[in-house]
């Protein structure tokens, strides 16, 4: 019996290249990245582990890219799992406008593309942040709806009009990681009613590449490692174990909701702000 297929977006290092090792056992992986160089060095090592796997070249921001993503995992077999780890983060644009088509507009490209196969017991796991959780309690009434609804042709416009002057990609990041965490709610009822569950999962600060140069470049960084109970930086395998929990029988009942992964910083910055000074 062939095994089940699992696509790992951005597999070529951090939390995806942990999944891909995490995931390489029981699955077909088709692993998608933007950088082709290391995303084929992943997929020679694990073949030469002996997985079952292919890698895709892809811009998660391009539907035709997206689109043939999806044609190839469907070609492998019965996707089961996906574990969607490709993102930027506020230092990699300036801008905003990239953060929010990479992280936002593409996650929902994603899902809608892959919506038709979820079934009979496939999980999605996108990676969200503990930013958008963060940001939860500090969105503006006037937005509405419009972070869950990231497909919208005035998506962009609508953002930059109420942002005004104050545009910044730390913003955009944040927004882009609530409207995951509101798209997995969104989209779970339909998904349950195929026997799929789709969950987000948001990590907070993580010993990756992208969360180094995070720690480097921002202060606030700072701040939150002093408040966790841990005192240290999550091992992007520790978040990959999470996913991989998340994708088994173990959280069949688990779905339309954001699992927190942060070393319990968030609950304690929140505290600290709540006690008067």
């Amino acid at each position: 019996m062939p095994q089940p297929v699992a696509i790992i977006t951005g597999a070529a290092s951090g939390i995806g290249l942990a999944s891909a090792l995490r995931f390489a056992d029981d699955y077909q992986l088709i692993l998608s990245d933007i950088s082709s160089e290391p995303l084929a060095d992943l997929e020679k090592l694990l073949l030469q582990k002996g997985a079952a796997v292919s890698g895709v070249t892809s811009d998660i921001s391009n539907e035709e890219h997206i689109q043939e993503l999806v044609a190839k995992a469907c070609d492998a077999g019965d996707i089961k799992a996906l574990v969607h780890c490709a993102g930027l983060s506020p230092t990699m644009d300036r801008q905003g406008d990239k953060i929010l088509q990479v992280n936002l507009i593409g996650t929902a490209l994603l899902i809608e593309a892959l919506s038709p196969h979820m079934k009979n017991g496939a999980v999605a796991v996108c990676i969200a942040s503990q930013a958008g959780t963060f940001m939860q309690g500090e969105l503006n009434p006037e937005l509405g709806d419009l972070p869950e609804n990231p497909l919208r042709d005035d998506f962009l416009s609508n953002i930059r009009a109420y942002r005004g002057e104050e545009w910044a990609s730390e913003y955009a990041y944040s927004l882009s990681k609530l409207g995951v965490q509101l798209l997995v709610e969104k989209y779970a009822l339909a998904w349950g009613q195929n026997n799929a569950r789709i969950v987000s999962l948001s990590p907070g600060m993580v010993n990756t590449p992208m969360g180094l140069r995070e720690n480097e470049h921002q202060p606030a960084m700072a701040e939150l490692l002093k408040a966790s109970p841990l005192g240290r930086f999550a091992q992007a395998d520790e978040i990959a174990g999470t996913a991989r929990f998340l994708c088994s029988a173990d959280a069949s009942f688990i779905t339309g909701i954001d699992l927190l992964v942060d070393g319990g910083s968030t609950s304690s910055v929140k505290r600290q702000a709540a006690v008067p000074r």
